[in-house]
């Protein structure tokens, strides 16, 4: 009781509030694991708009899948909600799925979900990397992997996986 009494101060900080340096309180309403500034690496705000790109770099198995099937419902907007760090969620176009999350205050960020396939049924995917604010670019920006699995045979396990890269740059 008296350690939790102790973090109500970091609970109670607002949106917004510029501590002036990322050694500012953790704040999960923003999505902003170090809080503001850019001493200790600036991780940026997670939740909003996105747009990604997946398997631009990309292996697939050979099991007659479509490149398109396989990764147009990623590529284009993203949607990240929730709250930082182990309650965020990511949705993709204008689908209801459902992709949950987990950020690290080291700046890792995965999404783990299933995605259902007019041609292939269910696909089991993740997508994830590191969430860093690009200066040469000017954006915030998510780089890492995109792994898509497909039960092609209806027993309920992967047989044929596909693998690719992930960048997503933050809209708003």
């Amino acid at each position: 009781m008296v350690r939790l009494l102790s973090l109500l101060p970091l609970l109670l900080a607002g949106c917004g509030k510029d501590s002036g340096s990322d050694t500012g309180p953790f704040d999960p309403e923003c999505g902003d694991l170090d809080g503001t500034g850019t001493d200790t690496g600036n991780l940026p705000d997670v939740l909003g708009s996105w747009t990604v790109t997946f398997g631009k770099w990309y292996f697939s198995e050979s099991c007659d899948l479509t490149d398109d099937e396989l990764t147009d419902w990623v590529n284009g907007a993203m949607q990240v909600k929730g709250r930082a760090p182990d309650n965020l969620y990511a949705q993709f176009g204008d689908s209801d799925e459902r992709f949950y999350g987990l950020e690290s205050s080291h700046g890792g960020i995965v999404f783990s979900g299933e995605h259902e396939s007019n041609l292939y049924g269910t696909l089991r995917a993740s997508m994830g990397g590191h969430v860093y604010y690009d200066v040469y670019r000017d954006k915030s920006v998510i780089e890492g992997f995109g792994f898509v699995g497909v039960d092609t045979t209806g027993d309920g396990e992967i047989d044929c996986p596909a693998r690719g890269d992930f960048i997503a740059f933050k809209s708003d």
